[in-house]
């Protein structure tokens, strides 16, 4: 579970596999935007990838999404979508409520995200390294009466509708 957007340091790679032995890397449920190469592997090494987000040409697509004279293998589950983030002018990338990675995502036995909120919170866990909270407000009118002070008073007073929320 991880999120890699702009990676402009050396030569613009979201993640480079390289060991001097052979390795084998998982990359599961990880957003990765706006890479000049999002995963490179070199030879000797195999990353297997499933559960990505690569960004698409309205939002952070990669120059490359992968390559190199290693083994990739890639799963089934690819989006190519907008990755969906709360502000990214604002370095955010918390998942807003209409991003394509909300339970896209397998099921790798991580069970908080980055900010240490539970995951999965839907069906299947989200692709990246926050798990989007789902805020639900209901709101139900309040009933408020004034009451005369004395049983024996007859005085009407209105009602009053409040709203309130209920958060969940």
């Amino acid at each position: 579970h991880n999120t890699v957007v702009s990676n402009y340091g050396g030569d613009g790679v979201g993640i480079y596999v390289e060991l001097f032995e052979p390795s084998t890397v998982v990359i599961s449920n990880t957003i990765i935007v706006s890479q000049t190469a999002g995963v490179t592997v070199t030879s000797g090494n195999t990353a297997t990838m499933e559960g990505m987000l690569w960004g698409n040409d309205a939002w952070g697509a990669n120059d490359t999404d992968w390559g190199g004279d290693g083994t990739i293998i890639t799963g089934t589950i690819n989006l190519w979508e907008d990755p969906g983030f709360a502000d990214s002018l604002a370095d955010d990338y918390h998942l807003g409520g209409g991003s394509a990675a909300i339970n896209a995502g397998i099921d790798a036995g991580v069970a908080t995200d980055i900010d240490g909120d539970p995951r999965p919170v839907g069906p299947s866990p989200d692709i990246g390294a926050d798990e989007y909270e789902f805020a639900a407000h209901v709101y139900l009118p309040l009933t408020l009466r004034a009451w005369p002070t004395a049983p024996s008073a007859s005085v009407a007073r209105p009602l009053r509708y409040l709203p309130w929320r209920a958060f969940g």
